[in-house]
């Protein structure tokens, strides 16, 4: 009964309480991480394993504070905004018009309750804690699969991070309302209350120009690699629907370009691939091999 309480509590203060991303902030995001690690029952493993997940869970709690931090200050170094580019990419793929619009022209959202745009807003909000809730899972339940799932993960932020500084580019809505191309509009700002809306753009670090490459499908497609390795077809399907989905969603919502979805999607691919490599490389700075995916028997 305590460990439900725990969960409970901890994203209660996070949400209602959370101050921004400053001093502050940061300790309160790493007590609550770390105490959301505590209320899942670990499976039965050695000591070494649990101390080793406890390892690379605190990596992934610090790697992600820390992208939450450089993200929302990645926009403040005065460079100019970048429009012309995801424009002319999907003109030159989709002809006069760019995917969102083809998106939002097709179903449009006429309604904040109408169950499309739900959908969409909804998948859209999901990237916030599934990600999240996958390494918890790995961590507690599947430590081996861990290393490798935090791995990627790390490669895809610092990544994204260098896109983020190097390519300020605006999204969709962003250019249809300084006039670059016809009306896209932000749908998921004007379906969730602004309240709740502002308070989220503070907990995950405000940058309106962090679109390339798209972290949100990157990242959720590792999410979905890690949780369904060596699984059953039908958790394959649910993950495939779902990671599809998180790319429509995207792209209707006015948040990314198709540029953005297909450099996070080669991104993803190129950190679930390398990170085996990385694990098997002996750091200095590591004292302990990691551990490490077990290897199948051919028969």
């Amino acid at each position: 009964m305590i460990r439900p309480v725990i969960v409970v509590v901890s994203l209660y203060l996070l949400w209602y309480a959370y101050p921004g991303i400053n001093v502050l902030g940061t300790l309160a995001f790493l007590a609550v991480m770390m105490l959301l690690f505590t209320a899942i029952p670990f499976v039965a493993s050695e000591p070494a394993t649990r101390i080793d997940a406890w390892r690379w869970w605190t990596v992934y709690a610090f790697g992600f504070v820390g992208f939450a931090l450089l993200r929302s200050i990645a926009d403040q170094d005065g460079r100019p905004v970048l429009y012309d580019y995801p424009i002319r990419f999907s003109h030159w793929f989709f002809g006069s018009q760019t995917l969102a619009e083809r998106l939002q022209h097709l179903i449009p959202p006429t309604s904040r309750y109408d169950p499309f745009t739900l959908l969409m807003v909804g998948t859209y909000l999901s990237f916030f804690a599934v990600p999240t809730l996958v390494a918890l899972y790995l961590g507690r339940r599947q430590p081996e699969a861990l290393p490798r799932y935090v791995t990627a993960t790390l490669m895809v932020w610092v990544v994204g991070l260098i896109g983020f500084y190097l390519f300020p580019t605006a999204p969709p809505w962003m250019a249809a309302r300084d006039g670059f191309i016809p009306p896209v509009y932000r749908v998921d700002a004007l379906v969730i209350d602004p309240a709740h809306y502002t308070q989220g753009l503070r907990m995950v670090g405000i940058n309106d120009v962090a679109a390339m490459p798209s972290i949100h499908v990157a990242w959720t497609w590792l999410a979905i690699l890690g949780i369904t390795r060596r699984r059953s077809r039908f958790l394959w399907t649910v993950g495939l629907v779902y990671g599809c989905t998180m790319i429509v969603a995207v792209m209707y919502l006015g948040e990314h370009w198709f540029v953005d979805v297909a450099a996070g999607l080669v991104l993803m691919g190129v950190a679930w691939a390398l990170a085996p490599r990385l694990l098997a490389q002996r750091w200095p700075w590591r004292r302990s091999v990691p551990i490490m995916e077990p290897v199948e028997r051919r028969t």
